[in-house]
């Protein structure tokens, strides 16, 4: 669990009593904040009164007491239909923030590879941890349903959290820089606000960092030719229709990198239980790229996937 130390004596409120709610109040609780957990789910509240969580009905306090307000993603925060408490809150002065913002704050030491998009991101998320634990690195998981971000370990210096970062978490996270930011793709169930959003991601990135882009649908096409043209950070390019110029890409089921544009064939995939189907691949692509991101050797990237 991590420690919350910057909170310490100061009044938090927690909206949202899911496991991710519950492991965000008890880690705020046991670092000295003053809790105000609540959930309009009476079965929730109930849940959470069990696991020694501080229940305070927000929607009947006094907003101007409380400092921060972590919220979990589902809680509405556009600034347009926010949730009476958010807004109350916001109308205080008070911020509203994610539990990837209070692990940034309390780890700041740690660097950080984001992963946000759409797709089987929980499959990337665990296949990445695994090629970079094989490869010697200190990694902890975070974000997934059942992986709530405040129940890693602490890391420090030197560690690095992997952390899924949908929209909704991106737009109320600000202290954390990503190392690598991987854009997993846009689909059309995306919203502007959504995009908008996810694209904080590669907020402050300069290089060395690293910025993982799909290229195979047209927004993400776009905000790959962006990053490239700016040529504010390292921008690589991920596809599994065609050919990319300094990029990765996947030719049947041969990984490609032509990162150093030699076009260097890496493993094939399809030799692999792991990645029989094509979304598998995929990741595969992403998680050798985010690899190199971090100083891992081609041969020794191939060899953790063909591990996995």
């Amino acid at each position: 669990m991590i420690d919350l130390f910057p909170f310490s004596g100061f009044t938090v409120g927690v909206l949202g009593l899911g496991p991710h709610g519950i492991m965000t109040a008890r880690s705020l609780d046991l670092s000295g904040a003053e809790v105000w957990a609540w959930d309009d789910d009476p079965d929730k509240r109930d849940m959470a009164e069990e696991e020694g969580v501080p229940l305070v009905d927000l929607g009947n306090c006094d907003a101007r007491e409380i400092v921060s307000l972590a919220i979990e993603t589902g809680i509405p925060h556009d600034g347009i239909n926010d949730h009476a408490v958010v807004k109350a809150v916001r109308d205080a002065r008070g911020e509203v923030i994610s539990d990837a913002e209070l692990l940034a704050r309390a780890q700041r030491d740690a660097v950080y590879l984001g992963i946000t998009g759409t797709g089987d991101t929980d499959f990337l998320a665990t296949l990445t941890t695994h090629v970079m634990e094989v490869a010697g690195k200190d990694v902890e998981l975070g974000g997934m349903a059942d992986k709530p971000m405040l129940g890693m370990h602490p890391l420090g210096l030197g560690g690095t959290y992997i952390v899924l970062m949908p929209p909704e978490k991106l737009d109320m996270t600000v202290s954390i820089t990503f190392e690598t930011a991987i854009w997993y793709g846009a689909d059309a169930s995306l919203d502007e606000a959504a995009l908008t959003a996810m694209r904080n991601i590669f907020h402050r990135q300069t290089k060395p960092r690293t910025a993982i882009i799909s290229i195979d649908d047209p927004v993400s096409r776009d905000i790959f030719d962006a990053l490239s043209k700016a040529d504010e950070q390292v921008v690589v390019g991920i596809s599994c229709r065609e050919e990319v110029p300094g990029g990765i890409y996947l030719s049947g089921s041969m990984l490609v990198d032509d990162i150093q544009g030699k076009a260097v064939p890496v493993t094939d995939l399809g030799s692999y239980d792991s990645y029989i189907e094509d979304e598998q691949k995929r990741a595969a692509a992403f998680t050798y790229a985010a690899a190199l991101s971090f100083g891992i050797e081609p041969r020794v990237a191939m060899a953790c996937l063909q591990g996995f």
